[in-house]
């Protein structure tokens, strides 16, 4: 289906609320159409750019295969900027960018990416291993311990959008259709940052007593 994109810098991820300071007069009209439609098609897509932070006819190469729908919550004028609050719903990936001459902001043909079935019982020992070594990456960094969601999908988004990982890890994630496999990933991931810290801070102790 064909599908408005919205080029940013950052990660979206399903659930997570998304605020925005929309000025540039194409994606003003990308609101201006989806007011016209009802509240639950008031959708469109966050894509990551790998490069650069605008993205234009010169670099569409940069836009991310992947992506996460957002619908929009609520939209506020405030002068000549739309303050735009949405959430994260469903991820796509783009099959191929599309030129209408009729739009200025970007569009494409997107598929929805669905998650493979898997029983509640294939979730609980991935996500409790995610949950331990994201606390154990907290306390090598000196934090306390943190307040993390008990459902395995929140709590896999949360440790994707927040974690300390390239945005190439976070687009890998969101096009992966297996939900065991991801939070195995973001604990292999997160597992190298510990060990990475943990050198780090050990390494002048080690210098001193040398």
């Amino acid at each position: 289906m064909e599908f408005p994109l919205f080029p940013l810098g950052t990660l979206q991820v399903p659930g997570a609320v998304l605020r925005l300071q929309i000025f540039e007069p194409r994606y003003l009209e990308l609101l201006s159409d989806l007011s016209e439609l009802s509240p639950e098609q008031r959708e469109f897509g966050v894509v990551p750019i790998r490069q650069g932070h605008e993205v234009g006819p010169e670099n569409l190469q940069s836009i991310a295969e992947a992506g996460c729908a957002v619908r929009i919550l609520s939209a506020q004028p405030a002068g000549e900027r739309m303050l735009v609050t949405a959430a994260g719903s469903w991820r796509f990936s783009i099959d191929r960018l599309l030129e209408d001459p009729d739009k200025p902001y970007l569009t494409a043909e997107v598929t929805r990416i669905r998650d493979r079935e898997v029983g509640p019982e294939e979730l609980v020992a991935p996500a409790e291993r995610l949950r331990q070594v994201m606390q154990a990456y907290a306390a090598a960094l000196g934090a306390d311990d943190l307040e993390l969601p008990e459902a395995p999908d929140e709590l896999a988004w949360l440790i994707a959008r927040d974690g300390p990982f390239p945005l190439s890890t976070g687009v890998e994630l969101l096009a992966d259709p297996d939900p065991v496999h991801r939070l195995r990933v973001l604990t292999k991931a997160l597992q190298r940052e510990t060990a990475l810290v943990t050198h780090t801070h050990s390494v002048p102790f080690r210098m001193d007593r040398s």
